[in-house]
């Protein structure tokens, strides 16, 4: 198991955030509380199956998919080619596994770099980016379900990735525009 940099960075943020009353806390409360609730789904769903699902990564991702939908206004051609991107990454990766050095590293830049290039405002590409990530891991197991054998949902380089990148993204955004006063 990979260690966990995106519940980390999640929790730090929300302590930093919640402790300087910063307008952001509310979203990185209720993150947390979505990891935790999906934490307790994952203790109390036990189950022998190929596919495993983290319910707290995707319940993290379930909710800010949700608040960034509400904050942009319109995302459908990132979402589109952000999607498109990782699911001809993934059919890449199944027929011809192991052909590319860092195969997952250009899988989640690309994404994040197409959504980023199609997208307006910094929500518009976190809905497109977290958007993208949930119907693909559903593609997945719809798609390869008898072809690959173990996928963990979501991916845990994808989601660490993720995290470290909406991060990074809303840090240089947020020192852009000058502070609290103008990042909402």
């Amino acid at each position: 198991m990979q260690f966990p940099y995106g519940e980390g960075v999640i929790f730090l943020l929300t302590m930093i955030t919640w402790a300087q009353r910063h307008p952001s806390a509310r979203l990185f409360i209720l993150l947390s509380l979505a990891w935790l609730i999906g934490r307790i789904v994952d203790s109390l769903i036990i189950g022998e199956v190929v596919w495993q699902i983290n319910y707290a990564r995707l319940a993290v991702i379930l909710v800010f998919w949700f608040w960034a939908r509400r904050k942009a206004e319109g995302c459908v051609l990132a979402f589109s080619l952000s999607l498109l991107s990782l699911v001809l990454m993934d059919l890449f990766l199944v027929n011809e596994p192991g052909i590319l050095l860092f195969e997952k590293w250009i899988s989640a830049g690309l994404c994040f770099v197409v959504a980023r290039l199609a997208a307006a405002t910094y929500w518009e590409m976190a809905a497109a980016v977290a958007g993208s990530m949930l119907i693909n891991q559903g593609l997945i197991m719809f798609f390869f379900g008898g072809i690959v054998s173990y996928v963990a949902i979501p991916d845990g380089f994808l989601w660490n990735f993720g995290v470290l990148a909406l991060t990074l993204q809303g840090l240089i955004r947020y020192v852009r525009l000058g502070g609290v006063e103008h990042f909402n």
